[in-house]
């Protein structure tokens, strides 16, 4: 039963985590200076945490399109599901990998993230709001995962 070709659900979730990759990016404007390249790349860091996030999520969806390859419109209702919620948290993903990274930062006092008051976190009330908001992301990315792979393993059964 594994999927040989790519379906257009498939291609439709990869090309719009590719778009979610896009938005990660670090700045929209390219440095023009020394100044502001250098704080461009306090940015690396937490670029990188959430680009490896959106990839788990990424390759959950392919190695499941792989081993079941369904193309009916339960898999396209559950797909598209994630898609959404990965463009719907894209941001939130960014704002809390850079608050991670400048967490770490101004704890190690290497230059691994942006200055942590620049991101205006107010207080703990904030931080917790910041990580309720993207754990309600995850959460529903991880439950499309899931769901996905319920579905499949009725249509095993059915098949079967």
């Amino acid at each position: 039963m594994g999927g040989r070709e790519m379906t257009r659900i498939e291609t439709f979730t990869d090309a719009a985590f590719a778009f979610a990759l896009t938005l990660l990016v670090i700045s929209l404007d390219p440095p023009t200076t020394m100044q502001s390249l250098s704080d461009t790349l306090v940015h690396v860091p937490g670029f990188l945490l959430g680009a490896t996030l959106l990839m788990v999520f990424w390759n959950a969806h392919r190695r499941w399109s792989r081993r079941f390859g369904l193309d009916d419109s339960a898999t396209t209702l559950l797909s598209c599901l994630l898609v959404f919620t990965v463009l719907l948290f894209v941001y939130p993903l960014r704002y809390m990998t850079s608050a991670l990274s400048g967490f770490i930062a101004s704890l190690t006092g290497l230059p691994v993230g942006p200055d942590i008051h620049s991101l205006g976190l107010a207080g703990q009330e904030d931080v917790n709001r910041m990580f309720v908001i993207y754990g309600v992301g995850f959460m529903a990315m991880s439950v499309s995962i899931v769901l996905l792979n319920v579905h499949a393993g009725g249509a095993v059964r059915a098949w079967a």
